[in-house]
């Protein structure tokens, strides 16, 4: 093994407890549609629009991963100022099982205000109109390159691999058209130079590759193959530091795990989404020369962070799940943590698996037209096993005449979107969920056939 090398791969181990294993998932499945012709030479993959950074194989590595001092044209990509307004959001009030509100008294950042510095760039987001879903070509589109944050401790245990899965940091970059465009070109300039074949779905290592407790699925095959050092990923880098920085950051979004059984605990991480007390908090904020401005929580018409709150084995002062404030759209899934009384029949229950089905629908529903917890908690509001990664051949998910739609098991990092949760559970490893392959691949149909034309 060359020692640039960022790890050796595994089959998934993102699961829910008591799911030991979930099934390979095969390179040649496809939706049972018809697919188009996509060519190597002209067309981007999965992979090159939706990037997930393999994970340093030891310390030794830590810092070739982007960091928020990493700069280049536009300034550094995240500046301490903007991340200190950032770590002063107070934490917001909390039901307890009795159904009395509690006031924390702290902020949500409070455990990580002192590691800014342990922040890495984990992903790679590349979207030609955010929280749209058609007419992606609109002059009003707002083009985006998207960075995912995590806070890694190069000096932490190496069973967690240093990685804390209870932060997920989300950085907005606004491009014009014209330098998504270039960015688009770029990434496919550096996938031909690098040999590596068009993907039409993100993979599943497999023996002999999968010999360690991290998994790598949807993890950028080259960046496996060369290493954090190697030509695509150091070309990848200067593609990004060269049309993002602090110049046009203008978006922050924030996933942030406020309350477990410890919060030293990554994930809860049982059988039961519903059988272990946690709450997540989320956020997003604009940025205008270096301050944070709170943006209203789409579809609630309030300014500030939204809450899912769970807990187990309530009184009936409340129920197990708590969403605050609460969902406004016209169909939810919540019935599947909240069971009404009476219970629902067959069709209802039909109904709610549809709804769930329908916000990880990226046609369905957007960043604009859905609340925080509704997209987040979705792929946990699916009927079926936890460990499966097909969820897309159900009759109501999305479909693509293209792409795989392969995911993560729905019971992988439970409220993690993208990126890698912590160990500490059965859900240690990488997450690329059901509604981001299905950004992925409707994203990818417009730019191959309108834009990289």
């Amino acid at each position: 093994m060359r020692p640039l090398q960022t790890f050796s791969l595994l089959a998934a181990t993102a699961l829910f407890a008591n799911a030991s294993c979930a099934a390979v998932v095969e390179d040649d499945l496809d939706t049972g549609v018809q697919a188009d012709e996509l060519k190597e030479a002209k067309n981007l993959g999965m992979t090159d629009v939706t990037v997930l950074y393999p994970l340093p194989y030891n310390s030794d590595y830590y810092d070739d991963l982007m960091s928020p001092s990493s700069e280049g044209d536009r300034g550094e990509l995240f500046l301490p100022e903007v991340f200190d307004q950032l770590a002063a959001v107070k934490t917001p009030p909390t039901m307890a099982y009795d159904g009395q509100i509690t006031d924390p008294k702290t902020t949500l950042f409070a455990p990580w205000a002192d590691k800014f510095a342990n922040l890495r760039i984990v992903g790679i987001r590349l979207d030609p109109c955010f929280g749209e879903s058609s007419n992606l070509g609109a002059s009003t589109c707002q083009n985006t390159i998207r960075l995912v944050a995590q806070f890694i401790d190069p000096n932490g245990p190496a069973s967690s691999w240093g990685v804390d899965g209870r932060v997920g940091i989300h950085l907005f970059y606004k491009v014009t058209r014209a330098e998504l465009t270039s960015v688009l070109k770029g990434m496919l300039a550096l996938r031909t130079k690098a040999g590596l074949p068009l993907q039409k779905g993100f993979i599943e290592p497999k023996a002999p590759q999968a010999s360690t407790v991290l998994s790598g699925f949807g993890v950028n095959p080259t960046l496996v193959s060369e290493g954090l050092r190697g030509p695509y990923a150091t070309g990848l880098r200067d593609l990004i530091l060269m049309y993002a920085g602090s110049d046009n950051l203008s978006q922050v979004a924030f996933c942030v795990q406020d309350r477990g059984p410890d919060r030293s605990n990554t994930y809860y991480g049982e059988n039961n989404i519903m059988s272990t007390s946690n709450r997540w908090s989320f956020g997003r904020f604009d940025v205008k020369e270096g301050t944070i401005y709170s943006q209203n929580v789409a579809t609630l018409n309030f300014a500030g962070v939204q809450t899912s709150d769970i807990i187990p084995n309530v009184t009936a002062a409340r129920t197990p799940l708590v969403v605050n404030p609460a969902a406004q759209t016209s169909e939810s899934y919540f019935p599947r943590f909240n069971p009404p009384t009476p219970t629902l029949d067959s069709a209802g229950w039909a109904n709610v698996n549809k709804a769930a089905y329908n916000f990880v629908n990226p046609t369905k529903y957007t960043a604009k037209t859905a609340d925080c917890v509704s997209c987040h908690l979705a792929d946990q509001g699916i009927d079926g096993p936890r460990s499966t990664r097909t969820a897309y051949t159900n009759a109501n998910a999305y479909k693509s005449n293209t792409y795989r739609l392969a995911h993560s098991p729905l019971g992988a990092g439970p409220f993690r979107m993208f990126g890698w949760a912590g160990t500490g559970s059965s859900f240690a490893g990488s997450v690329v969920s059901t509604r981001v392959v299905n950004e992925t691949a409707m994203v990818l149909d417009y730019i191959n056939k309108s834009i990289l034309k």
